[in-house]
């Protein structure tokens, strides 16, 4: 456990009580007055004033208080020398600097040395709620200071749940600290004693041995991660992670991160494991034994160039499909590292754990008036090595995109998209693609009726520099392939809306919308098969459609609290929409089904009520099978005390299609899947205050096995928090038990 922390509170409360208490010069004698001093205007209240010209001391008692912004100081006697530059305060005092504080029984202050000193003295910092007290707290230089039969706590000083105490502590300002026979005391009973206790005694960041992080895995066995922090400048810092396993070895990690300003900051980070693990064990796993060696690179960053243009690098590379999969505790966890990169990064990975592909990224962005240019490289690794070798990037892709804008002053808007994409791959077809998509729109009015036609034509240009189709393919081994291809749009909706009053609960004022809209879109059909595919991009499917529905919104207006300002929120809002397509009216029968010329009728929903209630839910049902397709439900459901509840619900079926392929490809004694779905939970309940119980499970309906089992008993006081947690996934279950105590950190 680190101590340095909370004895750094002694020094900063003096620094505060010297750099901010002994500004006020009282050269007035006056019951009250205005000084300017070096720290700004102080103002002075008192029941007298006087100046003692024959000392030329000043003092000023009954009711005195010294004010200057967030900073006062309260006592009923404070005496100034100006000739010897001391400050005294003979009696009970309190110096407040916003919400933190110092008081004490008195004090006396030399200007001249820096020095001073405080008797029976309290500081509170509220910042992680710390309060230090003790019998004398000494500032004994300008960078030293001492104090004695200290103690301190993040709990309520007067009944603490925990308390560090010590005989006598000195401190170094941006040095270090040496505290003598300190003291761990749980409810003022002694559970650890330590004669002396070095500490660093520096507000920067300090190097040295974190918290380590102790558990057990069912592959991994005991396991300790132990992370030695170092930071040997303000902008930069290093943590380096060691985390043995008794089952497979040591893992070493590194992490970096760099931090100039907001826009120029970054984070890398690589493990490395000589893997231990015997291959029968990883196989009866359920897992690959394809390397010993594994390894996983992940980084963030950002930064500026010449020009206003913004830039970010995304690095996720690692040795095999199993790693994310494997481990899944410690530091270098997929989870711990995305949190990690959340926090400091504001962004995660592109793909989650589970995905068989990692993506890295370079890219540089520049925006203008009316116009943003885009440009990236992204490299796609495969983790399943059969399709690695084709697997496409793309080194680099261009972009320039036009907003909606009007052309040339006339009542027509026009908006364009233009790109340039280099596909790149080992093996198969791989070369350059430019795209120019301009469109054009005539919005206007008809009465109630909004009316919107549009038209676009693209124009798409390849030239290949690999060929690498399978025999009979459809793609020509030429270099030069062109596109041409138009499509025309249009949307007509209209809207009614009402307003209520209810004031209540809060809630000023309701709107609700109702907006009925029709949408139709034409895309000709155009032979394309002769040209290469390497991505949806490049089939433009002919699409004659027309969609309908309706969408329905409602918008609160409500106070918050007492004061005047107002928020909003959509307590409900919903879609119901159907399309109907043309092409596929006329389209012939094939194998798997008749035609559907109908789509299934698909339902968006949205509850809302600000920290008690959060639904969405999406749906779909068909209208030839006469059964749900679809149905997916988000809800977050809370109160007051802490209970919580959440589930999620996915329920998709598969399509005619999917099960005639699965009937094809599976064998036939083994069942062919309708649907996939999954079910998931999460339920924390308070028993109290201070305990709460959080149960989570994940299940496949559709596999019928348990995805993911978990349960934690926290125990949490204002002061400390005690966790016991079990968690099991397929091949893994993990014991785990936190101990923290606020403003010191955990273990």
């Amino acid at each position: 456990m680190r101590s340095a922390a909370p004895k750094r509170g002694f020094y900063i409360a003096i620094l505060m009580l010297l750099g901010l208490l002994v500004t006020p010069c009282m050269a007035q004698e006056k019951p009250s007055a205005k000084i300017r001093a070096k720290q700004g205007p102080w103002s002075i209240q008192a029941a007298r004033l006087i100046h003692d010209k024959s000392r030329d001391v000043y003092e000023a008692t009954g009711g005195v208080v010294i004010s200057s912004r967030d900073k006062s100081i309260r006592s009923e006697r404070i005496i100034y020398n100006i000739k010897t530059q001391i400050i005294e305060l003979p009696e009970e005092f309190v110096f407040s600097y916003g919400r933190d504080y110092i008081q004490g029984k008195s004090a006396k202050i030399d200007l001249k040395d820096e020095t001073g000193w405080v008797k029976e003295g309290r500081v509170f910092i509220k910042e992680n709620n710390l309060s230090v007290k003790g019998k004398r707290l000494e500032k004994t230089g300008p960078f030293s200071f001492k104090a004695e039969d200290a103690e301190f706590t993040t709990c309520d000083l007067e009944d603490p749940d925990w308390s560090i105490s010590c005989s006598k502590v000195d401190v170094t300002y941006e040095g270090y600290g040496l505290a003598k026979s300190v003291v761990f005391r749980a409810k003022g009973v002694p559970v650890f004693y330590t004669p002396i206790f070095p500490f660093p005694a520096k507000k920067r960041r300090q190097s040295g041995f974190l918290l380590p992080d102790l558990g057990h895995t069912t592959l991994g066995g005991y396991e300790v991660d132990l992370p030695l922090y170092w930071s040997p400048r303000e902008d930069f810092d290093a943590t380096v992670y060691t985390h043995y396993m008794s089952e497979r070895g040591v893992m070493e990690g590194l992490e970096a991160r760099y931090f100039s300003t907001e826009r120029i900051k970054g984070m890398w980070r690589v493990d490395y494991l000589d893997d231990g693990l015997s291959r029968k064990d990883r196989i009866d796993a359920g897992f690959r034994a394809e390397k010993r060696n594994r390894w996983w690179l992940k980084a963030k960053n950002d930064f500026t160039l010449p020009g206003a243009v913004e830039g970010r690098l995304d690095l996720d590379l690692v040795s095999d499909r199993d790693y994310l999969g494997e481990f899944k505790s410690g530091f270098s966890s997929f989870d711990r590292v995305e949190k990690s990169l959340e926090e400091f990064m504001n962004r995660g990975f592109v793909n989650d754990k589970n995905s068989l592909t990692r993506e890295s990224i370079l890219g540089l962005t520049r925006a203008f008036d009316t116009v943003l240019v885009t440009g990236e490289t992204r490299y796609v690794q495969d983790l399943d090595l059969a399709r690695d070798e084709t697997t496409l990037s793309r080194l680099p892709k261009i972009e320039a995109s036009a907003i909606k804008q009007k052309l040339f002053g006339s009542p027509l808007y026009w908006k364009g998209d233009a790109s340039y994409t280099y596909f790149y791959r080992r093996e198969g077809t791989r070369g350059h693609r430019m795209d120019l998509y301009p469109r054009f729109s005539l919005p206007f009015r008809v009465s109630y009726l909004d009316l919107e036609p549009s038209a676009g034509a693209r124009e798409t240009f390849y030239y290949l520099d690999a060929y690498g189709e399978r025999p009979g393919s459809d793609i020509r081994d030429r270099r030069a392939h062109t596109r041409e291809i138009y499509d025309l749009a249009a949307e007509a909706f209209t809207r009614f809306y009402r307003i209520y009053e209810p004031r209540s609960a809060g809630v000023e004022k309701l709107r609700h919308e109702v907006k009925p809209f029709v949408k139709a879109k034409y895309v000709p059909y155009v032979n394309q098969r002769k040209n290469p595919r390497f991505d949806q991009e490049d089939r433009m499917a002919r699409d004659t459609t027309l969609t309908y529905g309706i969408t329905s919104n409602l918008l609160a207006k409500y106070l918050e609290g007492r004061s005047e300002d107002y928020s909003y929120f959509n307590p409900l809002r919903f879609t119901l929409e159907q399309t109907y397509d043309f092409n596929e009216a006329e389209r012939n029968s094939e194998l798997w089904r008749g035609k559907q010329s109908f789509s299934d009728v698909r339902l968006q929903a949205e509850l809302n009520f600000p920290r008690y209630l959060e639904v969405e839910y999406e749906a779909a049902f068909s209208p030839y099978e006469y059964r749900v397709t679809k149905n997916e439900l988000l809800l977050n459901l809370s109160d007051k005390r802490g209970d919580a509840l959440k589930l999620d619900y996915r329920y998709l079926a598969k399509t005619e299609k999917e099960k005639f392929l699965d009937r094809l490809l599976k064998p036939a004694k083994l069942p062919v899947s309708n649907s996939d779905e999954e079910v998931g939970a999460a339920l924390t309940v308070a028993l109290s205050p201070s305990m709460f119980v959080d149960i989570e499970k994940n299940y496949s309906i559709s596999k019928g096995q348990s995805l993911k089992t978990g349960a934690k008993l926290r125990l949490k006081a204002k002061c400390w928090s005690l966790t016991f947690g079990w968690e099991e996934e397929p091949g893994d279950r993990r014991f785990a038990v936190t101990f923290t105590l606020e403003g010191l950190g955990g273990f």
